[in-house]
């Protein structure tokens, strides 16, 4: 499953349908619903066209630290301490399977 932190305003409310499932969305598609400044930070997956992983957090390290905690997925299996989510949340050019096969011990399980 692909991940992408996205910069969203502190009051964002990802857009669910009329079922509650949360609606898919484009960074793009997002952009043009949100009003004000996008100074936050949320995890998304981007397997499908995207949905919030994660809640909207002030800055990064709080971000990396609530993903580590919830013992989210880095990469398949793989789960990351919350320094090896911040080297991904820091650099959205990384690619996430090479960075687990460089960083084999970031497997946890809880």
């Amino acid at each position: 499953m692909a991940r992408e932190v996205r910069k969203v305003t502190g009051d964002w409310q990802h857009p669910s349908g009329g079922d509650g499932k949360l609606l898919p969305m484009h960074e793009q598609q997002m952009a043009h619903l949100m009003k004000g400044n996008c100074s936050h930070f949320q995890m998304y997956e981007t397997t499908t066209e995207g949905t919030p992983i994660s809640p909207v957090f002030a800055n990064k390290t709080d971000l990396a630290q609530w993903l580590a905690d919830h013992g989210v997925s880095l990469f398949g299996e793989r789960l990351a301490t919350t320094e090896q989510w911040l080297t991904i949340i820091d650099d959205p050019t990384a690619s996430i399977p090479a960075f687990v096969k460089a960083n084999t011990t970031s497997r946890r399980i809880h």
